[in-house]
């Protein structure tokens, strides 16, 4: 490892993670590198934006959901030169799903933007355990294998466990569940 903060392990590749990252890249640090960890299937997603039902909108506009705080529009940009909103519409609400689409290609640009660098690595797979090292620390995945770091952050968003009430709450999963 190089100097000290230079290797940066984010456990949970979801929303946050994944903005994490790419504010992480912004930096001109070329010995610096990140490592992002999702025990889901996809990046980006979390719990929050995994659902694919259209009524699940942002509590927030477009205009107001910008991965990057020095590009406060960049997401309504997405929005519009994709296609999914008109530029005279109005306030747009998009469906959480389409917010999902939008990290993954945040994504997606950073995997190739740093592919030659080799600032960037995704690993698919869930952490069990972090533990301090003299160096840093070391990240224990399900499949046996360990990473190491200067540091780690952990961006597991929310619990999936069912709650209290779980007898008193659904999980909604299709379209039908959210008809009137």
């Amino acid at each position: 490892m190089v100097g000290r903060g230079n290797s940066i392990i984010i456990v949970g590749g979801g929303a946050s993670g994944v903005v994490l990252a790419a504010h992480l890249l912004m930096s001109s640090n070329s010995d610096l590198r990140v490592t992002l960890i999702e025990k889901r299937p996809h990046f980006g997603q979390g719990m929050a934006y995994s659902t694919l039902l259209s009524a699940h909108v942002l509590n927030v506009q477009a205009s107001g959901m910008s991965a990057y705080a020095h590009d406060p529009t960049h997401f309504a940009r997405w929005v519009l030169e994709h296609g999914f909103a008109k530029p005279d519409q109005g306030p747009f609400y998009a469906p959480r799903s389409l917010y999902a689409r939008y990290l993954k290609d945040l994504l997606d640009d950073l995997v190739e933007r740093e592919r030659e660098t080799g600032r960037l690595r995704l690993i698919a797979e869930e952490s069990l355990s972090i533990s301090p090292t003299p160096a840093g620390v070391e990240v224990v995945l399900a499949n046996g294998t360990s990473v190491v770091g200067h540091l780690a952050v952990l961006a597991t968003g929310h619990d999936e466990q069912p709650g209290a009430f779980q007898g008193h709450a659904i999980r909604m999963g299709t379209e039908a569940d959210t008809a009137l």
